[in-house]
């Protein structure tokens, strides 16, 4: 009986890989509705009210905990403040978009809160720096399950990875490209994420 192949790490996940948004033009548009995660933090208390303004007020609620009652002030209107999405999703809001300013250790948690609150969420937008590599695996899978298109933090290593694997993945014609040359070979490269995740 011959022996199969073992399929490289992350295979299957670059089989089933969901993509919503096919253009720029579609990450940000005038028809999203937004929810701001940890709307009252150092730098989303900065950016928030300019980037409000910006849409034409798009931005319809936030989340802080121990905030509840609260808004953020803005020239375009103010925006209220709940302590977790199940909060604003309850009191009426409906977003398609959520805004992640939670510190690295914290956005796995805030995303899937999301994820999980809010059937209508479509894209979720992770502006933190720093996230682990697991935990933004997780969070990419876990979005990609539900057709949930993730942009920001360690995504874009991830994606570099799966290319990489892909690039590596037997083929029908052996004269086809492989790896680009700023790639590490494939066994380096699964030996890497293997160690990481």
């Amino acid at each position: 009986m011959p022996q199969t192949q073992k399929q490289p790490l992350f295979w299957q996940d670059f089989e089933q890989s969901y993509t919503g948004i096919t253009s720029l033009e579609d990450l940000a548009t005038k028809d999203d509705r937004v929810c701001v995660i940890n709307i009252m933090g150092g730098e989303s208390k900065t950016v928030t009210p300019i980037s409000h303004v910006y849409s034409g007020g798009n931005i319809v609620c936030g989340t802080m905990p121990g905030r509840r009652g609260s808004a953020m002030k803005t020239a375009a209107g103010d925006i209220p403040v709940y302590n977790n999405i199940a909060e604003a999703v309850k009191a009426g809001h409906v977003f398609n978009t959520v805004v992640v300013y939670v510190p690295p250790a914290g956005v796995k948690d805030a995303v899937i809160e999301a994820v999980d609150e809010n059937p209508g969420l479509k894209k979720v937008i992770i502006l933190t720096e720093k996230v682990s590599l697991r935990d933004a695996r997780i969070i990419r899978r876990y979005c990609q399950l539900r057709q949930i298109d993730v942009f920001g933090s360690a995504m874009h290593i991830i994606m570099c990875a799966l290319a990489a694997l892909w690039a590596a993945a037997p083929r029908k014609n052996p004269s086809s490209p492989a790896l680009l040359p700023c790639f590490p070979t494939p066994e380096t490269l699964r030996q890497r994420l293997q160690h990481i995740c």
